[in-house]
């Protein structure tokens, strides 16, 4: 995995990275590293909503084992949108670790 793209336009790349990353349990730290370049670089023409981010961040955290940040990202994803079903799926699976 590169770098993440600084090109404002092309930020939903690092989304896709990170959701890679997090999909496949692969390069996880490269995979944090692409998400929170998307969350600081948001911006109304990003195609994924924050809440996918934070989601996509926590199943990382999960991946690596590391259960009290996890538990706070998907937190954060379902404080963003309260229907958020995938989210609240994946927090009984956190709460399992």
């Amino acid at each position: 995995m590169e770098a993440p793209d600084s090109n404002p336009e092309n930020n939903y790349l690092n989304y896709e990275m990170g959701k890679i990353a997090a999909e496949n349990n692969i390069e996880l730290s490269k995979g944090l590293e692409f998400l929170d370049f998307y969350i600081r670089n948001y911006n109304y023409r990003d195609i994924h909503s924050l809440e996918w981010a934070y989601y996509r961040k926590a199943q990382i955290q999960a991946h690596l084992r590391n259960k009290i940040e996890a538990q706070k990202l998907i937190n954060k994803a379902i404080s963003l949108r309260d229907n958020f079903e995938e989210a609240k799926l994946e927090k009984k699976k956190i709460q399992q670790l």
